[in-house]
């Protein structure tokens, strides 16, 4: 009987753990793919995007507290690189884009990333991938991105995603 029982309770620790650790790859998993450019001190967030069912269209506005430890962050980080010369117009070609689609989607009033903010220290990282082919009329590398922009002056890092 003592042997059923221990049985018993090696089978069910042994399914406890399974889902545990399953819950566990589960949210790194979102937690990576939701956090891809994760900075300390956050203090506030703001939302927005297109309808259900429409393309994908997201905009997203972290504002953080200046503190030391945040500035290093950015300074070291493994994908947030700072703004050279060469990368002004190519940012700037994206947050265009991106209005036009913010005022398609009903949310240009909340769009405020205005391309004159784009200056030396702050930082960006642009996910692109261009697809080839289709009757979209549009520029391969405006069909899905994403960009990461930290504006040093105001302590804000703007998310624009695309996927139409």
């Amino acid at each position: 009987m003592s042997k059923q029982i221990g049985l018993f309770l090696g089978v069910i620790t042994g399914v406890v753990m399974l889902i545990l650790l399953a819950f566990g790859a589960c949210a790194k998993f979102l937690y990576e793919v939701n956090n891809e450019v994760y900075l300390p001190g956050l203090i506030d967030k703001e939302y927005y995007s297109s309808e259900p069912g429409r393309d994908s269209v997201k905009y997203r506005k972290y504002m953080y507290e200046d503190t030391k430890e945040l500035r290093e962050k950015l300074e070291y980080h493994e994908k947030l690189m700072p703004v050279t010369d060469n990368a002004t117009e190519y940012i700037a070609s994206f947050f265009e884009n991106f209005g036009d689609w913010a005022e398609s989607e009903g949310f240009y009033s909340e769009y405020n990333l205005d391309k004159s903010c784009i200056d030396y220290g702050d930082y960006f990282y642009i996910e692109n991938v261009e697809i080839h082919g289709g009757n979209t009329g549009l520029k391969d590398r405006y069909r899905t991105y994403d960009v990461y922009y930290f504006d040093i002056q105001s302590m804000t890092l703007y998310y624009l995603h695309i996927d139409i």
